[in-house]
């Protein structure tokens, strides 16, 4: 959750310990249907945060795995099929079937020149046993290849989790702020009749951090708006 999400999580909480320290025994059914309503916000926002936040963390973690896979399959596995194919085959045209990717950065080109890299070797295995390749090159090629193929997988289902979760936290952030918005319009005849409420609510808006927590600042500057205005006094003359 970035900064103004976590601002906003902040408000809601501290609107919710408002709400618990300042029960009011007349308040009408609505406003305990809001306070359960931002009551599960709040639960959902902090679950849907560690989603969003292991996604993130696997994401690095995985694309560190799959630099690092990519690098093996093609300087263990490729590269040494390769050079083999060019001295044995050399213009017979056979070795452009072991030509290595030109993009080694991603990992789609890589793969896809591992797979037709395996299918050719295997129609001529004993040439490159012949000339000092192990029995099982084939094999670790294909291995090497389905480990940076997982690896790519497993980076792509946690991105999945992640923009899944950061999604959910926009719902639940943007939940959240119309529930505090009802349960403002709920309480602002009560801060207009009872300094300490408001002197106690004015205490909990003080206490937010900042960025999108506004909301609920703008929530009380509105109940504030519709506290009657004491005129002067005007003595005669």
């Amino acid at each position: 959750m970035d900064r103004g999400g976590r601002s906003t999580l902040s408000s809601f909480q501290r609107v919710q310990e408002f709400l618990t320290q300042n029960t009011l025994a007349d308040a009408p059914a609505g406003m305990g249907a809001q306070a359960a309503e931002l009551g599960d916000v709040i639960a959902r926002l902090t679950s849907e945060s560690v989603g969003q936040e292991a996604g993130s963390r696997f994401v690095r973690v995985h694309a560190e795995s799959q630099r690092t896979l990519r690098e093996a399959l093609l300087k263990e596995h490729m590269q040494p099929v390769s050079r083999v194919a060019r001295e044995v085959f050399g213009a017979t045209g056979m070795d452009k079937a072991f030509h290595m990717p030109r993009l080694v950065k991603a990992n789609q080109p890589v793969l896809a020149a591992a797979g037709a890299m395996a299918e050719a070797a295997e129609k001529s295995k004993e040439v490159f046993l012949t000339h000092g390749l192990g029995p099982d090159f084939i094999e670790q090629l294909k291995s090497a290849a389905q480990a940076l193929d997982t690896a790519r997988n497993a980076r792509a289902e946690s991105a999945r989790r992640r923009v899944t979760a950061t999604a959910a936290v926009q719902d639940q952030l943007k939940r959240g702020r119309r529930a505090v918005r009802l349960l403002l319009a709920i309480l602002a005849p009560r801060l207009a009749k009872d300094p300490e409420l408001n002197a106690a609510w004015e205490s909990a808006k003080r206490a937010r951090s900042s960025g999108v927590g506004a909301v609920v600042a703008d929530a009380a500057v509105e109940a504030q708006e519709s506290v009657p205005v004491a005129q002067p006094e005007v003595k005669a003359a």
